[in-house]
């Protein structure tokens, strides 16, 4: 009984770090999916200001010849320094994909995002 209980606080305790976090997806992942590349984006914060970034995949001067399935970013910022992210180009369906990241005034941001193609 005592592992049961053991188990289930690690279990509340893992949905609770998950629901501060805010992650997003767009689009779905299948078993056939497979991880074209990855970014793992940091921004330190600016005292009285907010900090943004354009994310694009591919890269400058890089192909990409396969359809994105899916784009997932995670978030792995503290509380009060969460990022807002919001997908402005392409994405599942396309061949390219941008993003929008803005931190929160005074903080900064840490993120890593995850291209999946078929």
């Amino acid at each position: 009984m005592n592992s049961h209980s053991l188990t289930l606080k690690l279990l509340l305790i893992i949905c609770v770090l998950n629901v501060r976090a805010l992650n997003h997806t767009w689009g779905s992942l299948g078993i056939y999916d497979i991880l074209l590349a990855r970014d793992d984006v940091q921004h330190p914060g600016t005292l009285m200001s907010v900090t943004s970034q354009y994310i694009a995949f591919p890269p400058k001067y890089r192909g990409n010849y396969v359809i994105i399935s899916a784009v997932r970013v995670w978030d792995w910022g503290f509380p009060k320094s969460f990022a807002y992210i919001d997908l402005v180009d392409g994405g599942p369906g396309y061949r390219h994909c941008k993003l929008y990241i803005e931190s929160q005034r005074d903080e900064g941001f840490h993120v890593s995002i995850e291209y999946f193609g078929r």
